[in-house]
């Protein structure tokens, strides 16, 4: 896409150079993986905020939409395993900002999980929840109500989702 569009974007790296860095990165482990994920957090507070009442977190109030998504795969690749639907792939936890009355804004978390991970596994939805938290911007506009954005607020838990009364309680403190 960046490259069709080059009057919007401007040159794009050639397709050696993203390969060693993408190499690169993957051999930095847990330190580029931090780094990244500030950055993104910084240029997400700094769209937000000339974005003024069309920004995500207008009214001081930002949602966020975790679920987990079944990914199949068709041969053998790493941390597959069987699936509850009798595939086999992963079941990644996937956090969206909801936005507007389509519900499906930008993506702040991809937690990778095998495909045997559990629907309801609070330890996974805590650190999903931690990971989005973190992405979002830590100012409130003006006149707003709440005087934290980041504070999480559980909604009552389903019966499709057992776990969600753990991993509330594992959330209750702001994170950052």
């Amino acid at each position: 896409m960046l490259r069709a569009e080059s009057a919007v974007f401007g040159p794009v790296a050639s397709d050696p150079t993203v390969s060693r860095l993408v190499d690169t990165l993957a051999a930095g482990g847990t330190r580029a993986l931090t780094a990244l994920r500030a950055a993104r957090a910084n240029v997400r507070e700094h769209v937000w905020k000339p974005a003024g009442d069309a920004a995500p977190d207008t009214g001081g109030q930002v949602i966020v939409d975790l679920d987990g998504v079944l990914v199949l795969a068709r041969s053998e690749k790493q941390d597959e395993a069987a699936t509850w639907k009798k595939s086999f792939g992963h079941h990644p936890l996937m956090g969206f900002v909801a936005q507007g009355r389509g519900g499906s804004g930008e993506p702040v978390v991809g937690l990778l999980r095998p495909g045997d991970a559990g629907s309801s596994a609070a330890a996974d939805h805590i650190t999903a929840a931690r990971l989005a938290l973190a992405q979002l911007p830590k100012t409130v506009p003006a006149g707003t109500a709440d005087p934290d954005p980041r504070r999480l607020r559980r909604a009552a838990p389903t019966p499709s989702s057992p776990g969600s009364r753990s991993a509330g309680g594992g959330c209750r403190t702001r994170s950052g």
